[in-house]
């Protein structure tokens, strides 16, 4: 049987990296294309630099938090030290706009009110379910309107 850790990890890892690489293009390739606009004054420069030093610490920021979750991530946290506080589990398919696939994620909600997202493999969310819920006996397992509704009004109920 297949475990939290080794079922949810590498996923995990894989979204951090593609996050931090996207916190790096951030960070730099604006700065990179206000450098080319023409600058006639200094103020210009320094409303350049300005905007610049904003990409560049929105960009770092992305990669810290892409770095945080990869060693930490709050959901696989919370599953492995405090299962008992999980009470509901269900998969979602998350789309663009466009109505195009996105993602797919697996929410564990708490006790408190908390819904903490899990990423899992693109059309294996029911694998990804799975293995959580083998995991969580005890959580109501997949999506219901009316549990939605008892989750939202009590979530301790459940």
């Amino acid at each position: 049987m297949t475990t939290i850790r080794e079922y949810f990890i590498p996923i995990v890892r894989a979204q951090a990296r593609k996050q931090a690489v996207f916190g790096v293009v951030f960070a730099i390739l604006p700065s990179w294309a206000l450098s080319l606009l023409p600058t006639r004054t200094s103020g210009d420069r320094w409303a350049l630099a300005g905007v610049s030093v904003l990409f560049a610490a929105l960009g770092l920021y992305i990669v810290v938090t892409a770095i945080g979750h990869a060693r930490k991530n709050p959901a696989i946290e919370h599953l492995l030290q405090r299962p008992r506080e999980i009470v509901w589990v269900y998969d979602e398919a998350l789309t663009s706009y466009s109505g195009r696939p996105r993602s797919t994620v697996v929410y564990l909600c708490t006790r408190a009110g908390e819904k903490l997202r899990l990423p899992c493999r693109s059309g294996r969310e029911a694998e990804a379910l799975a293995v959580v819920v083998a995991y969580l006996p005890h959580a109501y397992a997949g999506f219901d309107h009316d549990v939605e509704r008892r989750f939202l009004r009590d979530p301790a109920s459940l």
